[in-house]
């Protein structure tokens, strides 16, 4: 054979190992996934192991590692060249060149040494799991018990003294128990509490927190092998696994050193220990009794100003959105009214001001694409809570929604790469928000405002003005250079920072929590009702003059994050189409049909992909028969063909 024809296969061969070695740590993985509850000591490293793995595992994914090996009984030769074709075929993904064998040994070596630390780790927190009281003096140890001592090492004292425990506790038992016992004879039993505890304490935990240390190392070594893409990918993939194993046993925040985390744990603890307390009573339970007898009293801390905080008509009652004074700060107010009738309403108001007080913590508002939140009004006299939000702007600027945007200035569309990353901010933003199971409820384009001053940077010039005529056809004097330049410098300048509001229908999304009908909460705000149903899923639209309403659920939330995508990619407003349409069916399958083929011209194939899934719910696999998806799972594919997609997009 030509010494190019080895050098082939020995790339060929180096790709397989390494496919190999990963699938052996994903094996482990799996053993960390079933690691049975720890006790408080060891809890925090069982996590932060977790963690490490989960994001190996999502790196696996991105390169298609989990799909590689898919038969056996293969040729050597056969078997090789189909696994190197599985796992890295055309993969731009990593910085392998095609017979680069000596980077792909290096990395094999590395994930040799990832398995053998992950595989000690679990051995080590496998000693410490608690069983059942009632079983524990029954059963066997568990069949192929971890052994205490990795291999080569010899036994600490404390280990003799926990076989000796383990003899003594055996001699109780049955024949068969007996001889189990004797096979594992390096393994802990759980009657010796003080023991394991010292154990821990003097060697278990520092080696734990010593291999951890490793592997995060791999797994950088890993992380920089990605492109920029695909490292925000498995970023993204890893946070949203996180934040769905959240819970009241999570030790999220000695677990992660990354803030925003621990923040957007802390609001899926926030409102799970909220659906707690509030399933007392389906009708009113014990806290929102507690809060309406002090209503100034709104939770986590949440600061609460009244209208005499506020210069004196600054808050006309009637509007849905003020834009006034306080403190000499400008603030943005949204109102949501309440009736005194409905103490529900008016507790999950008081909630929503709860939520803004954590968004702030640590900037976390900002992966939400909204505003710092100050805190809460509450208006009695017109029976309305207001959410009042900080603004950043000069004095004479003026909030702007992207509908006003798109409707003053048809014919000139903004600059496609600013459009494309106005989307995957929304789009990312939608994402972060579900992830800690919250709903929106009013994702609109009059809801995504920006702070607009006439003469600062914008993405659009002022309506009146024509830089594309200036531009075309420059006036014939000395200064018909400067004209031109003038017009390019309009035509391109860079959006302004744009802000998702409109959080007074937002809800934890969960079934225990009530859906509010529009008319209870947009009351006094009759001219908003076409609009909000403009931009609801026909499921609601249908039931729009009923009495029983659907449960909201994120899928809606996607479906109007679509109709925001036409927009942009449009840059027509939805209410233009709409005239368009003798009625609503006509409207919603034109919209999925003839307005959103359009795209295809405008801002091309990947975001008109995205478009279509999100106003069709088309997030499953082909393998799983088109089944429409709820819950994690529609967060999962809504990252992978929404999110991940729409971040291909660059003009």
């Amino acid at each position: 054979m030509s010494a190019g024809g080895l050098e082939i296969l020995g790339a060929v061969a180096a790709s397989v190992q390494l496919v190999q070695v990963a699938q052996t740590c994903l094996t482990i993985v799996k053993d960390i996934k079933r690691i049975a509850p720890l006790t408080r000591e060891q809890n925090d490293a069982r996590f932060s192991l977790l963690i490490q793995a989960l994001w190996f595992e999502k790196w696996c994914m991105a390169l298609g590692v989990q799909k590689a090996l898919p038969d056996q009984g293969r040729s050597t030769c056969d078997h090789a060249v189909l696994n190197d074709q599985a796992s890295f075929q055309g993969t731009a993904r990593l910085r392998l060149g095609a017979g680069n064998s000596d980077l792909t040994k290096l990395i094999s070596e590395a994930l040799k040494d990832m398995k053998e630390r992950l595989s000690e780790a679990t051995k080590i927190l496998k000693q410490y799991e608690e069983s059942p009281v009632s079983s524990e003096s029954s059963q066997p140890p568990i069949p192929g018990r971890l052994q205490v001592v990795p291999k080569g090492k010899k036994p600490s004292i404390l280990t003799k003294l926990l076989r000796n425990e383990q003899k003594q506790s055996s001699s109780s038992r049955d024949a068969s128990s007996v001889c189990s016992a004797s096979s594992q004879s390096d393994t802990i039993p759980k009657s010796s509490n003080v023991l394991l505890r010292t154990k821990w304490v003097t060697s278990d935990k520092g080696r734990v927190e010593g291999l951890l240390k490793s592997v995060e190392k791999t797994n950088d070594l890993l992380r920089d092998l990605l492109d920029q893409e695909h490292q925000a990918q498995v970023d993204r993939q890893t946070d949203m696994t996180i934040l769905d194993l959240v819970d009241s046993d999570t030790p999220i925040d000695a677990a992660s050193t990354r803030p925003d985390l621990k923040a957007m744990g802390r609001i899926k603890l926030w409102q799970k220990q909220e659906r707690r307390d509030h399933e007392v009573d389906d009708s009113v339970s014990i806290a929102s009794s507690t809060i309406l007898s002090n209503p100034t009293k709104a939770p986590r801390r949440t600061p609460v100003f009244q209208v005499h905080d506020f210069k004196r008509g600054s808050l006309p009652h009637g509007d849905y959105r003020t834009l006034t004074s306080l403190e000499d700060k400008k603030v943005l107010v949204e109102w949501k009214h309440y009736s005194r009738d409905q103490p529900i309403g008016f507790e999950q108001t008081l909630r929503l001001g709860g939520l803004a007080g954590l968004l702030n913590r640590h900037d976390v508002f900002q992966k939400f694409m909204t505003l710092p939140c100050k805190g809460l009004v509450h208006d009695t006299d017109n029976s309305r809570i207001g959410v009042i939000f900080s603004i950043d702007g000069s004095a004479a600027s003026r909030l702007r929604s992207l509908h006003d945007l798109i409707r003053e200035s048809p014919a000139m569309p903004a600059v496609l790469g600013q459009r494309f990353r106005l989307a995957k901010e929304l789009v990312s933003a939608i994402h972060h928000l579900h992830s800690v199971d919250w709903l929106h409820k009013s994702i609109r384009s009059d809801n995504i405002v920006c702070s607009w001053a006439q003469e600062t940077s914008s993405g659009l010039p002022p309506s009146s003005s024509t830089p594309t005529q200036e531009l075309l056809f420059p006036k014939d004097n000395s200064d018909g250079v400067a004209s031109v330049s003038e017009a390019l410098r309009t035509l391109f300048r860079p959006f302004p920072p744009f802000y998702l509001v409109g959080w007074d229908l937002s809800r934890p999304d969960h079934p225990m929590e009530l859906s509010e009908t529009l008319s209870v909460s947009t009351a006094g705000f009759k001219n908003k009702r076409d609009a909000i149903l403009l931009y609801s899923h026909p499921e609601i639209h249908a039931h729009s003059n009923s009495t029983i309403k659907p449960r909201y659920r994120a899928q809606f939330d996607i479906y109007s994050l679509g109709l925001v995508l036409l927009e942009i990619g449009l840059w027509r407003p939805l209410s233009h189409m709409r005239r368009s349409c003798k009625d609503d069916p006509e409207f919603r399958h034109k919209i999925i049909t003839d307005y959103c083929n359009r795209l295809l011209l405008n801002v091309g194939e990947v975001y008109w992909r995205v478009v279509q899934r999100c106003l069709t719910n088309d997030f499953s696999d082909d393998s799983e028969g088109g089944t429409e998806k709820e819950g994690f799972p529609l967060q999962v594919g809504f990252e992978k063909s929404a999110v991940s997609e729409i971040n291909r997009c660059f003009a």
